[in-house]
C-alpha cells in the first residue's frame, strides 16, 4: 500500500482488539495504522484524531444505536469504509447494518480465516480509492482535493496553485508526522526544487486557509520541517 491506511476498531474486548491489531500489524508492517477504542461513545474523538480510512464496529453491543452511528460515519466521509463485526451474526441485524450503509458484515469467529480475507479485500479497495481520488478529509470542516487542487474549509473553497497543492498533499499523506524541509522543497515536480521563500509563502497561505478549522494546525518544527496536526474536538 503506497500511502498506507488507518483502521479504527471499536471493540469492548481489549484482548480481542489487541490480537487483531497485532495480526494486522504483522500482515502489513509499516503501512497499516491500527487503533482501537473500547466504548463506542469514544468513537468520535478517536475518529477526529486518527481520521481512519476504515472503521470496524463490533455491532452486537450497540444494536439500538448502530444505524444512526453508521449513517453519521457515512456523512463524515464519502470515502470511509464501514465494517460491522458480530459475535452472533443474526441475518436481521446484518440486514439492518447494510441498510444503514455498512460495506461489509463479518462474523468475528472467522477473523483468523474467511473474515480476514474479506477485510483484506476491503483494505485493498480502500487503498485504490485513496490513490484514485486523492481526496483528504483533514479536519472537522476541511476537505482537500489534490486532483482538483481545491481546499474547502467549512464550505469556503480555495483554489490552490500547483506548488501549494503539492505541499498540502504531502502533508496530508503524513498527517501528524513531520515532513522535512528538504522533502517539501522537492515535492512539486521530479528534478525541480522550489526555493525556501516560495515554500514558506505556500505554507503561510495554507495555514491562513486552515485557520478557520480549529481541529487542524500546521506547525513548524524548528530546524526540521512541518507537521499537519489534526486534534480531537
Amino acid at each position: 500500500m503506497k500511502n498506507g491506511l488507518s483502521i479504527l476498531f471499536v471493540e469492548p474486548d481489549e484482548d480481542f482488539a489487541r490480537s487483531i491489531s497485532l495480526y494486522a500489524q504483522k500482515k502489513h508492517a509499516g503501512v497499516l495504522k491500527f487503533s482501537a477504542v473500547t466504548h463506542w461513545q469514544d468513537l468520535w474523538n478517536a475518529y477526529q484524531h486518527h481520521l481512519p480510512d476504515i472503521v470496524l464496529l463490533t455491532a452486537d453491543f450497540m444494536t439500538d444505536s448502530l444505524q444512526e452511528l453508521v449513517r453519521r460515519l457515512r456523512e463524515a466521509s464519502r470515502q470511509l469504509t464501514v465494517v460491522c463485526l458480530y459475535d452472533d451474526p443474526q441475518p436481521v441485524n446484518m440486514a439492518m447494518a447494510f441498510r444503514a450503509g455498512a460495506d461489509e458484515c463479518i462474523w468475528k469467529h472467522t477473523m483468523s480465516g474467511e473474515g480476514w480475507i474479506r477485510l483484506e479485500r476491503l483494505i485493498w479497495q480502500a487503498e485504490q480509492v485513496k490513490m484514485l481520488h486523492r481526496v483528504f478529509r483533514i479536519g472537522a470542516g476541511s476537505v482537500f482535493d489534490a486532483e482538483l487542487q481545491t481546499l474547502d474549509v467549512y464550505g469556503i473553497s480555495h483554489r490552490l496553485p500547483r506548488s501549494e497543492s503539492r505541499i498540502l498533499e504531502m502533508l496530508c499523506a503524513r498527517i501528524n508526522h513531520v515532513v522535512s524541509h528538504q522533502e517539501l522543497l522537492r515535492c512539486c515536480d521530479p528534478g525541480w526544487e522550489m526555493n525556501t521563500n516560495s515554500r514558506d509563502r505556500a505554507i503561510s497561505h495554507i495555514r491562513k486557509y486552515l485557520s478557520a478549522d480549529v481541529s487542524v494546525s500546521l506547525e513548524s518544527i524548528k530546524s526540521t520541517g512541518y507537521v499537519l496536526k489534526v486534534v480531537p474536538r
